[in-house]
């Protein structure tokens, strides 16, 4: 700490303390008056001062050099009102005569009470300088219901508490529909703040199918989510569960999302202080035994040919995401400037539906340390019905601190927050789709510390502050290169020239659009990328601002583009939309791939011109209660003969008829041939749905649901559901 940095904050000390309004304070009613002040005369061989309430300071050998009387009095007269964020408990002390200084520091005891201090705060003795300002006095102990503290000259004292480890933070909770865009807003949403204390708030999405439920059964039926921060911040989470779809009607409830942000604000008070971040935990799962994606699951796209990879770009059924960002803030260099000295920035996923899926786990582009790749999470059954992916290890992140002034001890926090201090800046999230809905489910969560404990913070050396106000991370500015470009800090380029991706995807649409760093990795580099030509136009068919894309010094990890996909309703030609490289920083050379040209395909298909029944003959139906259903439209059927759909199919359009409900009494299993296909300019009326009972059946059981799906399998009957 050198000496006009020190000087600086006295400066600023003493403005802040002029601008506070808050005054002193004494005991509670109850507390018995004080006794006669006594006045001790304390010489060269040291001595005990005993004040009112228990209240004494012994006096060393040798820190008096001529006899003095010395007196603890309960007094407040000519003290400075106390400092911000400093509530008083108990008794203001006078220790007199003022201005008395001792060449040994004398010890002060009182009486504490522990109980009288509320969550989220701590307690803190202050004393006045000899400019009558008030200091924190360092190294305060606090132990079996007595204060203890070295003091090294007589004024006012005040005993008390100051809150500390006191974010603020911020969440957002919602539904959210197929329409206009994946994974678009509805109501009922959550949206609130709070400062200090635990944070736990639990929504309700919507209805859930309990036998495709990825929360080992804790919420049977419920779609729930939930944001959780603990008291001091350290441990926070987010967690999702989507309500059951229909593919039939783009605007239910089909999605869930939790958000949470959080400010926190430190002083560094050791110069060896550390700041860790741990990502202990992250979770994606799904379940989804629907088969293969129908058109109507596609915005009617004609999708029976397409390849899988091709279906998950016009459909994203099913989805489980997560999504984590941290960025730490020093003290500015100048007034009002903040520098940033860390960030991180990750999200990770599942998508896709029964038979195929797809992870994806990318670094963003505006973050200057990479979070996480695929190698980072353990993956099962992603050619399967129910895939699980899982961060196989937790991350630990290291913040520098080395360029952070230290704030002496002497002084309380408040008069360091100018420069000596840390923003921290963390944003959790969890989102999960189901437009599919019938039987599949999903849930994903990052961090879950009510399972796992520990915490996503480890700190030392530093102290918590209460002024941490809602600033969000600035858009970073390319790093500077002094000495011109060096082969050695590597070549910035798309990894490709040519993308697409399908109308009103969101984000989520498009992850293959990089930027890499090849060639050499010396330094810390960045390269600025902006969006425009082409015919797509900015807030119409897509948003991306300009961002800068960073890289630390060795990391060659490639950075994800974010483009997020806008909806209309109208039938239009496919747009392009050019991204560009320019500005490389940190030394580095631009690549030969600088443009890549996106393709915004089309999702809206022109209505059929002409519609057709669906229908067939219904045999060896004795039961009441059969339900028939087609892509989520149904049809009771009450007797055997011929029946139809009361609503029709447009031509070109697919058909999947399916048994909804069996009959019973007597129970019974009907089958279905000819069940899917395309309408094709004509009326379908050879559907067949075939009902037994299970005693006709050889080693059929009569349970039915999911073992009866099993049995129907294996004799071969058709496609019941």
């Amino acid at each position: 700490m050198n000496t006009n940095t020190r000087a600086r904050w006295a400066g600023i000390a003493s403005i802040c303390l002029a601008l506070v309004a808050c005054g002193g304070g004494g005991g509670g009613s109850d507390t018995p008056p004080p006794p006669p002040a006594a006045t001790t005369v304390i010489g060269a061989a040291g001595g005990t001062v005993f004040g009112p309430n228990g209240a004494k300071i012994v006096v060393p050998p040798g820190a008096l050099t001529t006899e003095t009387t010395l007196q603890i009095e309960e007094s407040s007269a000519g003290a400075p009102a106390l400092p911000a964020g400093f509530s008083a408990r108990g008794q203001m002390l006078a220790f007199l005569p003022h201005g008395t200084t001792f060449a040994v520091p004398v010890t002060l005891t009182m009486p504490f009470d522990a109980a009288t201090i509320p969550v989220g705060m701590a307690p803190a003795f202050y004393k006045t300088n000899a400019q009558n300002q008030w200091e924190r006095v360092a190294n305060t102990t606090f132990v079996d219901g007595t204060l203890g503290a070295k003091i090294t000259s007589f004024s006012n004292g005040q005993n008390g508490v100051e809150l500390a480890q006191c974010p603020l933070r911020q969440w957002f909770i919602n539904r959210t529909k197929k329409a206009p865009l994946w994974g678009f807003p509805m109501s009922p949403s959550v949206i609130d703040e709070q400062r200090c204390g635990e944070v736990k708030v639990p929504f309700l999405f919507g209805a859930a199918d309990s036998t495709f439920e990825q929360d080992n059964g804790l919420t049977p039926n419920l779609a729930v989510g939930e944001v959780y921060s603990s008291p001091d911040g350290v441990s926070f989470s987010a967690y999702s569960e989507p309500p059951l779809g229909d593919p039939s009607n783009p605007e239910t409830a089909s999605g869930g999302a939790a958000s949470l942000r959080q400010w926190q604000r430190y002083v560094k008070r050791a110069p060896d202080a550390k700041l860790r971040i741990i990502l202990s935990a992250g979770f994606l799962a799904a379940a989804d035994f629907n088969g293969r994606p129908q058109s109507i699951e596609c915005n009617n796209q004609q999708i029976e040919k397409l390849p899988d990879e091709e279906i998950i770009k016009f459909c994203i059924p099913i989805l489980s995401e997560i999504k984590f960002h941290v960025v730490a803030m020093r003290g500015p260099d100048a007034p009002g400037q903040l520098i940033e000295i860390f960030s991180t920035h990750g999200e990770a996923g599942i998508i896709g539906f029964d038979g195929k899926w797809k992870l994806y786990a990318d670094p963003i582009g505006d973050a200057s340390t990479p979070l996480w790749t695929e190698a980072n999470f353990t993956r099962t059954g992603l050619d399967g019905s129910t895939p699980l992916v899982v961060l196989n290890t937790p991350l630990v992140l290291n913040v520098d601190l080395s360029s952070v002034e230290v704030c002496p001890p002497e002084l309380a926090a408040i008069f360091c927050q100018a420069e000596a201090f840390i923003k921290l800046f963390s944003f959790v999230s969890a989102e999960t789709w189901n437009w599919r809905g019938r039987e599949s489910g999903a849930a994903a969560f990052i961090r879950d510390p009510q399972e796992i404990g520990g915490n996503a913070l480890e700190i030392t050396g530093l102290e918590a502050t209460n002024n941490a106000l809602p600033l969000l991370p600035e858009p970073a500015a390319p790093i500077a290169c002094a000495a011109g470009p060096d082969p050695a800090a590597g070549v910035l380029q798309f990894n490709g020239t040519s993308f697409s991706v399908v109308e009103g995807s969101g984000t989520r649409g498009i992850r293959d659009i990089l930027v890499t760093r090849t060639q050499g990795s010396k330094g810390a580099v960045s390269v600025n990328l902006s969006a425009g030509g082409g015919i797509a136009v900015s807030g119409v068919d897509y948003d991306i601002p300009p961002v800068t894309v960073r890289f630390g010094d060795g990391d060659t990890t490639p950075r994800l583009v974010a483009v997020n996909i806008l909806s209309n309703k109208l039938i239009e030609p496919n747009k392009t939309l050019n991204l560009t490289l320019s500005n490389p920083g940190g030394c580095a050379t631009l690549g030969s791939q600088t443009i890549a040209v996106l393709t915004i395909l089309d999702d809206d298909q022109p209505p059929p011109t002409t519609s057709f029944s669906l229908g067939g003959t219904v045999t060896g139906l004795a039961g009441s209660g059969l339900v028939l259903t087609n892509l989520g439209v149904e049809q009771p059927i009450a007797a055997n003969g011929t029946f139809a759909f009361a609503l029709t199919v447009g031509n070109g359009l697919p058909y999947n008829v399916t048994v909804k409900t069996q009959p019973s009494n007597p129970t019974q299993l009907c089958g279905i041939t000819n069940g899917s296909g395309t309408v094709a300019g004509a009326n379908v009326t050879n559907v067949v749905v075939d009902c037994t009972t299970p005693s006709s059946v050889p080693g059929l059981d009569a349970t039915f649901g999911v073992a009866g799906k099993v049995a129907t399998a294996s004799t071969g009957i058709g496609n019941a559901v």
